[in-house]
């Protein structure tokens, strides 16, 4: 066992393979106050280096759902949700695999309200790509869940704006999955189809950053369809002024053409916002090509009501009014022209002496994660459920997906998967991976080998006579099985789930998974080297 202790349960573990030929498990124990994060590296030859260790330095609260990834040059990266705080969020850690050091402070990723599964993969610069999904009101899906990914560079700092991967937005998009390799990066989900849910994808590509507007007002508003300034004795001369009623509907805009090299880029838009607000709390909309991009509320501070602004005090109206600057970033895809129509709108319903704001600082950027493809269905058959996919990148481009299946096997939940080429092809049709098919096979994870095959490894349930079991099946490097399904957990007692697998640099794989300790009579985590 990976863990030693005999009195807690250890569960939802991680494994990752390093760039030093070792490997690394992260999973969820117990800590001096609720759920810890606690990881385990491992040598070249599957050896315990030290003892296992606390990752989250904060532990007040619950920290749960560990993710692990290599970054490169000795260095790894843990993430984890964080319960310590209200709404939750997502934290990370860089570490150091030679000394086993962590680098600088817990990174703060994301607040995770509304959000949900964190998947991440590692760059070639010693950064990372997150996905996540989230159902939060005001953003780019704004229909229940959506996926969205962000990048990041190798101090944890944001590259650019988190982009929105799906392309619809009815219903529910989440549970994503990630992959990158030279440069492309490809995230599937599961998504409402026509009868249940399906699996999707999407590829990306990674470019360099262009700015492409600088507007500071400092000369006026020129392009802008309205160019009011704010009265009341604030100094407010350099600002797109005050706009909006009460409609919220886009009132102010302005046409850019950045020209068709441009068509289809996403673009990240980041300005400055004064608030100057006396009375009651409102909303700024922001408009790309005529659809809300983002809804922002704010509150007065005159009632103490401050929402986290930068405060300015500001002559007029007898003393009494606050300003408060918030910069907002969001993203927007340019059309098809390479033209962005970006607009603003409010809820600003009192006179322009009781309350105004403006905007400042509007620069415009193309991200540096692009999309090279449309969304498209990944499972063939669409019967019921396809959902819980999995992703990796092959040795030769080409990348290969597996999911759960309902029904289609003959018996619940089945592992299904579909391959392709380094042009986005599908290389022959999908398969079933499982070949007992008796009551549920699912919650499949797949990774790439050195010798350009691929590994599955899967949950059955009550193949090994006692509750769930750890089974895998190896394929070669033109996708045929390479012998009969195996057992991963020797030990049957009870249950043995929730796998983890990464390859190895020598050429082999590791698996991770929870199982059932007879002994201590507790779940503790399992690995098995190949």
């Amino acid at each position: 066992a990976v863990t030693e202790t005999s009195h807690v349960n250890e569960s939802n573990s991680e494994v990752a393979g390093l760039s030093d030929g070792g490997y690394v498990v992260v999973w969820q124990g117990v800590d001096s106050n609720g759920s810890g994060i606690y990881s385990q590296k491992f040598d070249a030859n599957g050896n315990k280096v030290e003892d296992a260790f606390l990752i989250n330095t904060v532990q007040t609260g619950h920290q749960t759902e560990p993710q692990v990834t290599d970054l490169g040059n000795g260095k790894y990266l843990v993430t984890w949700s964080d319960f310590s705080t209200v709404p939750s969020s997502l934290k990370g850690q860089i570490m150091d695999g030679n000394n086993l050091m962590k680098i600088g402070e817990e990174i703060t990723i994301a607040d995770k309200q509304g959000i949900y599964w964190d998947p991440i993969t590692g760059l070639e610069d010693g950064g990372f790509i997150i996905t996540w999904s989230s159902n939060v009101a005001g953003q780019e899906d704004n229909n229940g869940f959506g996926v969205y990914g962000q990048r990041y560079d190798a101090n944890g700092n944001v590259v650019d704006s988190k982009f929105l991967i799906n392309q619809t937005t009815n219903g529910n998009q989440q549970d994503s999955d990630v992959t990158y390799k030279d440069g492309k990066l490809i995230v599937t989900w599961t998504g409402n189809d026509t009868n249940g849910t399906g699996v999707y994808s999407r590829e990306f590509e990674l470019v360099e950053q262009k700015v492409l507007s600088i507007e500071d007002f400092e000369n006026g508003a020129s392009g802008w369809s309205k160019a009011q300034t704010m009265d009341g004795g604030a100094d407010t001369s350099t600002f797109l002024g005050r706009f909006g009623g009460s409609s919220g509907k886009e009132d102010v805009s302005k046409t850019y053409d950045f020209g068709v090299e441009n068509a289809g880029k996403r673009v990240t838009i980041k300005f400055d916002f004064y608030e100057i607000d006396s009375w009651d709390g409102e909303a700024l909309k922001v408009f790309a090509n005529g659809l809300v991009v983002s809804t922002n509320y704010f509150y007065d501070s005159y009632y103490g009501n401050k929402d986290g602004g930068t405060e300015i005090k500001v002559d007029g109206a007898a003393n009494t009014w606050h300003s408060e600057k918030h910069t907002i970033e969001v993203t927007a895809v340019l059309d098809e022209n390479g033209k962005l129509k970006l607009g603003f709108g409010s809820t600003l319903n009192q006179a322009i002496t009781d309350e105004s704001y403006g905007i400042d600082n509007i620069v415009i950027t193309t991200n540096t994660v692009q999309p090279t493809t449309d969304e498209r269905v990944i499972n063939l058959t669409q019967n019921s459920n396809q959902d819980e996919s999995s992703i990796t990148h092959l040795e030769d481009g080409g990348y290969v997906v597996s999911w759960t299946s309902l029904n289609q096997d003959g018996s619940c939940d089945g592992v299904y998967l579909q391959r392709y080429d380094s042009n986005g092809n599908k290389v022959g049709s999908e398969q079933v991976v499982n070949t007992y098919y008796a009551s549920n096979q699912n919650d499949s994870v797949i990774t790439g080998l050195n010798n350009g095959g691929y590994v599955v490894v899967w949950t059955s349930y009550g193949q090994d006579g006692s509750y769930d079991g750890v089974y895998m099946q190896r394929f070669g490097a033109n996708g045929e099985k390479l012998g009969a399904e195996e057992q991963v957990a020797e030990s049957t007692l009870n249950h043995q789930n929730q796998p983890s697998v990464d390859a190895l640099e020598e050429g082999g794989f590791v698996v991770s998974w929870t199982g059932y300790n007879a002994e201590s009579k507790t779940y503790d985590i399992f690995t098995q080297r190949y």
